[in-house]
């Protein structure tokens, strides 16, 4: 990577310009995921949410996560550390820790997804231009392409090739997308669509745990930008555009049948609408639009790890997480990943709304930058309060709607009661994330004396 020292970043080392750092994260903000998750907003096979209901969810579920991922971004560029060392005061060392796996976990899967998706999407151009490969090789081929990008390091892929190059041409293709989208979409039956209100808060809930999915990976990088502000306005502001593009894009096509909101569907909406155009348009976004992303996944996941060990993220070990992604995206079906990543972000979610409620409420803004990098000290005990606030916060969560794989839903829902809320539109995540916030807040303002850790308090 460009830096392996997990150590606090100068002002000097930070490479991150405000243009640059905004390319990066609307650059981030456009993919498939996002085309198939707004697609899921307003096909009639999915949440079947009407236009006006999607022109409401959209921003007020952009602006909620936005929230989330902005003040992450702020915290991480005023303290110049990653995300992983960030939970310690929250949740002591061990807890930290376990923070971090899960995050590399999460983004590993991620990764395994996006190249899976990139594979698909070039296997099937292969098959339009007449040279067919194998699903195989096609993985092999996207993976190559993410381990390059690795090797460049996150400087030079940020502020080169996405800056100057990529993000114009994904910007291009999607503005070209979204205008035969809106010019070639049947929307004259939507008037007849009947609201469904369950459905209102269901979707923001969506778009808001899709956001805080990229929470880590804005503190891993914000850490990197040259002020706070910078760092606020391109992780809110630059991730939020392109995102809302994508979203309302795949929304507009749900809206008028022509996708279902699965990730086949969307590859299939992409190629099906570039037409003859098919192999050009389609190269230009496998290279612009979605390698990227496994490449921020891959970031991510080996910054956390290193934030486990010895406090480093050797090339190695970026390029090793790449491997596992590709056998991963060779082994799995988008399904099993997409519920596999539905519980661990199920399991983040109220952990960051505690290291939110630690640092700007608890500590209002004050954490000791030595003692995040010390084994013991300061940080080092278990945080109980944290512990105790992310479990009744993840049992609340998971009570009112069930997320995972299959078997932890089907044991869930036996507990009475259990999904009953969220069927009748209570968004789990929101709820979640502000009973970690609102507890954990009410214990530490009452326990922790002006600069006391919890970690400190002896049980």
């Amino acid at each position: 990577m460009a830096r392996e020292e997990l150590s606090p970043v100068s002002n000097r080392e930070r490479f991150f310009t405000n243009p640059g750092f905004i390319a990066l994260w609307a650059s981030l903000g456009m993919g498939i995921p996002a085309i198939a998750l707004g697609a899921t907003l307003g096909s009639d096979r999915a949440m079947g949410l009407t236009y006006i209901q999607v022109l409401l969810v959209v921003p007020i579920g952009l602006i909620l996560g936005g929230i989330v991922i902005s003040a992450v971004g702020w915290m991480a560029a005023d303290m110049g550390v990653p995300t992983g060392l960030l939970f310690r005061p929250g949740l002591g060392l061990a807890g930290s820790w376990v923070a971090s796996v899960f995050q590399a976990l999460l983004y590993v899967g991620w990764t395994a997804l996006e190249i899976q998706l990139g594979a698909m999407f070039l296997d099937r151009l292969a098959d339009a231009a007449g040279y067919p490969i194998s699903y195989a090789m096609a993985i092999t081929i996207v993976a190559a392409l993410v381990a390059i990008l690795v090797f460049m390091g996150m400087a030079w892929v940020s502020g080169v090739l996405i800056r100057r190059f990529t993000f114009w041409i994904a910007l291009a293709v999607v503005i070209w997308l979204m205008a035969d989208v809106v010019t070639s979409a049947d929307l004259s039956g939507l008037q007849d669509r009947i609201p469904d209100q369950k459905e209102f808060w269901l979707a923001i809930d969506l778009i808001v745990a899709f956001v805080v999915l990229w929470v880590p990976l804005a503190g891993d990088t914000s850490r990197f930008a040259k002020n706070t502000s910078g760092a606020t306005s391109a992780v809110g502001f630059g991730f939020g555009i392109g995102l809302a593009m994508m979203l309302l894009m795949g929304a507009v096509v749900g809206l008028a049948g022509g996708m279902d909101g699965t990730m086949e569907g969307s590859l299939e909406f992409l190629i099906g609408t570039a037409g003859t155009l098919a192999i050009v348009v389609g190269l230009a976004w496998l290279l612009a639009g979605m390698i990227d992303q496994p490449f921020g996944f891959v970031y991510g996941a080996s910054t956390a790890l290193a934030a486990t060990v010895r406090g480093r993220a050797p090339l190695w070990l970026s390029l090793l997480i790449v491997g596992l992604g590709g056998v991963t995206a060779a082994l799995a079906t988008p399904g099993s990943l997409i519920g596999l990543g539905s519980f661990l972000l199920a399991v983040l979610t109220p952990l960051i709304a505690i290291l939110l409620a630690d640092f700007f409420v608890v500590r209002r803004r004050r954490y000791l930058t030595d003692a995040l990098y010390q084994a013991g000290g300061l940080y080092g005990r278990v945080n109980l309060y944290g512990l105790g606030s992310f479990l009744v916060a993840f049992a609340i969560q998971q009570w009112i709607r069930p997320t995972g794989p299959v078997g932890w839903i089907e044991i869930l829902e036996k507990i009475p009661g259990a999904g009953s809320w969220g069927d009748t539109g209570v968004p789990a995540v929101i709820v979640g994330m502000l009973v970690a916030f609102a507890m954990y807040s009410g214990l530490g303002r009452w326990k922790i004396e002006e600069w006391e850790s919890v970690s400190r308090i002896r049980f």
